[in-house]
């Protein structure tokens, strides 16, 4: 899927600094990186947009939905479960209802199976954060769907700086690296 750019931009702390707002770097595991930038906060749910009107709406790190890929992740509906809840267990496991757009495909059942791994130390753009990294296995069934997608979150803060996640089973891995966190 090659999304987000026309062009290819460099990113850099510089370029990150230089804009005055929230931003992240994007690509899926394929294609080239992109920045996007924080469109909106209401609520719990942020809404991003790229350079070239790709929007994802994302709440605690999350990607909730998305509009202007080849195949869009429509609606997750999933229990209120935080990241906090799944640190201080070492483990969850809940069944989520994925809806599609591009083909249409309505409360698709996945089974989620979340567990901490530990603590790594990951860099974005110059930043050392260290995180607890979390680890989630998703699989459907009825259309033999698997996947693992990757948090880090802070400790303390609970804010998700870096993912990797299955969005649909036609695209492929999104990477998010958070590069200017929205203010709180």
């Amino acid at each position: 899927v090659d999304q987000f750019s026309q062009g290819q931009q460099i990113i850099n702390r510089d370029l990150i600094e230089s804009i005055p707002f929230a931003s992240a770097a994007i690509k899926f595991t394929d294609g080239k990186e992109s920045l996007i930038i924080l469109e909106s906060a209401r609520k719990e749910k942020n809404s991003w947009i790229s350079s070239d009107r790709v929007r994802f709406t994302e709440s605690e790190g999350r990607i909730l939905s998305t509009i202007g890929l080849p195949n869009n992740l429509y609606a997750i509906d999933r229990p209120n479960i935080k990241f906090g809840e799944i640190i201080r267990k070492g483990k969850f496991e809940y069944i989520s209802y994925y809806s599609f757009r591009n083909p249409e495909f309505n409360n698709l059942k996945v089974e989620v199976k979340a567990k901490v791994i530990g603590e790594e130390t990951v860099s974005i753009y110059g930043l050392e954060k260290t995180l607890v990294l979390i680890e989630e296995s998703i699989y459907s069934s009825r259309i033999n769907w698997k996947a693992t997608n990757h948090f880090w979150v802070d400790r303390e803060s609970l804010f998700v700086w870096k993912s990797i996640q299955a969005l649909t089973p036609k695209l492929p891995y999104l990477e998010i690296s958070i590069t200017k966190k929205p203010a709180s």
